[in-house]
């Protein structure tokens, strides 16, 4: 199986007016947007750096480890493919700039942000996806009863003010929840800076709610947005973009499909299949049928709930969870226990309805197969 790696290997000897910038090129840039630049790269685009100083920098770093510390879900092999790019003729003259990195607590923030400038005088802006932090999972969940994320008005801000400090025309990319926000910041920018956007990607990245989709600001930019998901994805299921998606074939299954570094390359674009699998299908019907029964209050309170769980082992990351498992996960258990018991009844009746979702979806999917049948006959005599 050929990897964004061996991309790098095959085609890192062309520049981008040898080849022109496309899809593997974005969703590397992505990965890349994991690592820890504070320090190095500037947060306000003054001073760019070219990424093969950068790479150097990084390598002889004090704190090299915390700076690629990327927990258990996000690929290690991001190390690997900065040294790799940093010694392509491709990539390395490419100059960063505008790195910030902003975790709240308080405002349940995670966000982090990039900017790219290209030999051509092209940008991209790349906004990191959820990082190991327990404060970036609960935001991604907080999406699920709150419009907009602290992270939504940060990209905002942040594009805002690219467009302001640098010149030529923009491309957004993410990964995860960074496909979600560049998407966000595109749609509610500065009006006049969504003329300079080229295109939009969104690597497997959350879609929004009908309120967005229906704005018109979304709509002026939606023939931009080019969004791809593996053939399992969970995560770029989750509600909306009113997009074609290109639907990628990965070497992983289920969850891990996630993970770019898995998904399956031929020359400059992702080998892709016609249809998402069926078990995307099932998640993806499902969670919108639980939407629909549960109201944003019910949602909030039962994320809450969960979240508060989680916390109770003290844990910051998730990595501090995994490491100790049998610790944190009878803390957790213990916390449930004390829990008083509306809260428990709550819970337990929102993971029931969920589980009756999962049942209507089983249900609707046989009526549609017995419609499709029956109407096969009809046409058939």
């Amino acid at each position: 199986m050929n990897t964004i790696i061996d991309y790098v290997d095959w085609r890192g000897d062309l520049t981008l007016k040898q080849s022109p910038f496309n899809e593997i090129d974005a969703v590397i840039f992505t990965q890349l947007a994991y690592i820890d630049f504070s320090e190095i790269v500037n947060s306000d685009f003054s001073k760019p750096v070219f990424l093969k100083d950068v790479a150097v920098q990084i390598e002889n770093s004090e704190n090299f480890d915390q700076r690629v510390n990327f927990g258990p879900l996000i690929n290690s092999e991001i190390v690997t493919l900065l040294k790799k790019t940093s010694k392509s003729k491709r990539f390395c003259n490419t100059k960063l700039c505008g790195f910030i990195s902003s975790t709240d607590i308080e405002q349940e923030k995670q966000f982090a942000s990039i900017s790219f400038i290209f030999e051509n005088k092209t940008n991209l802006i790349i906004f990191r996806g959820t990082d190991q932090s327990l404060i970036g999972w609960k935001e991604d969940f907080n999406m699920a009863y709150k419009l907009p994320i602290p992270a939504h008005i940060e990209a905002v801000n942040y594009f805002d003010k690219a467009c302001k400090k640098l010149k030529g025309k923009f491309r957004l990319a993410g990964h995860s929840k960074g496909g979600n926000l560049s998407i966000f910041a595109g749609t509610y920018c500065i009006p006049k800076y969504q003329n300079r956007i080229i295109e939009i990607f969104n690597f497997d990245g959350p879609g929004f709610e009908q309120v967005v989709l229906n704005d018109k600001r979304y709509i002026d930019i939606q023939e931009k947005i080019k969004t791809f998901v593996p053939k399992k994805s969970i995560v770029g299921m989750l509600f909306d973009t009113n997009t074609e998606k290109t639907i990628v074939e990965s070497s992983n299954n289920g969850i891990m499909q996630h993970d770019p570094f898995s998904w399956k390359v031929l020359g400059n674009t992702f080998i892709s299949t016609d249809e998402i699998s069926s078990e995307s299908e099932f998640i993806n019907k499902t969670l919108k049928i639980w939407m629909k029964k549960i109201d944003k209050d019910k949602r909030e309170f039962f994320i809450d709930s969960v979240f508060a769980i989680i916390e109770s082992t003290e844990a910051n990351n998730i990595t501090e969870i995994t490491e100790n498992l049998f610790k944190t996960s009878s803390k957790m258990i213990q916390y449930y226990k004390n829990m008083d018991s509306e809260t428990k009844e709550i819970l337990f009746e929102t993971i029931k309805i969920f589980i009756k979702s999962a049942k209507d979806t089983v249900q609707n999917s046989v009526q549609e197969k017995i419609q499709e049948y029956q109407g096969t006959l009809h046409l058939n005599p």
